[in-house]
């Protein structure tokens, strides 16, 4: 027993640094049968292997400590776990804004939408005009006036389409004056088809439906 103890004494413990905070120990050959059979303190090679000597007390070779530390029984340049996994930090994507002051308009990337044949919002419409609403409340200190425009594309009967585009119109002005926008700088106007961005017989049909849109024209101070 004193033999074993006087193995168990000149063993040097060598604790490591894994890439996930785990511990791991060294153990010289000559010692790991002796104290395997110490109370059970050296795990086998292959159980080590299964647990991957993450989160565990593990006795092994391959602990990914330097030689050197193992011979002399220094930790002072402990090497990382060879396969441990890196951490990688994810970075926050930044969407580009829908809606900006361009001169003396306030542009927008996205159309805004309606129901089909109504002046009513849809949650996408909304959403574009919360950022319009954004641009106006920052440059309040600009913008002293601000028309906006409805227009609608060439199907349908012209007089419907303009009298959409005048409720649409009217809708996105009550819509921003929901969103604390003073209804005094805000008019608004329909032009059904009667000013379109592309013309009939020279665009295509995705062109064509651009046609539908709401516009907004500043005055500035």
């Amino acid at each position: 027993m004193n033999a074993k103890k006087n193995k168990f004494s000149s063993f040097v413990s060598v604790v490591c640094l894994s890439g996930l905070g785990g511990l791991v120990g060294c153990a010289s050959n000559e010692l790991k049968s002796d104290l395997t059979k110490y109370r059970g303190l050296v795990m086998d090679a292959d159980l080590t292997k299964e647990r991957g000597g993450v989160g565990n007390y593990v006795f092994s070779e391959g602990c990914g400590c330097s030689d050197s530390s193992r011979k002399s029984g220094s930790n002072t340049n402990p090497q990382p776990v060879a396969n441990a996994s890196p951490i990688v930090v994810a970075t926050p994507s930044v969407a580009a804004p829908v809606a900006k002051l361009v001169g003396n308009k306030i542009e927008i990337s996205q159309q805004i939408n309606f129901d089909l044949g109504k002046a009513t919002l849809t949650k996408q419409g909304k959403a574009v005009l919360d950022q319009v609403a954004g641009v106006i409340a920052a440059n309040a200190d600009k913008i002293s006036k601000i028309n906006i425009a409805g227009h609608t594309d060439h199907f349908g009967d012209a007089k419907r389409n303009m009298d959409l585009s005048e409720k649409r119109a009217a809708s996105v002005k009550a819509y921003l004056v929901s969103k604390a926008i003073s209804s005094n700088i805000l008019s608004s106007q329909g032009f059904g088809f009667t000013q379109p961005k592309y013309q009939l017989g020279q665009a295509s049909k995705s062109e064509l439906a651009l046609n539908r849109r709401v516009e907004f024209h500043c005055e500035m101070k």
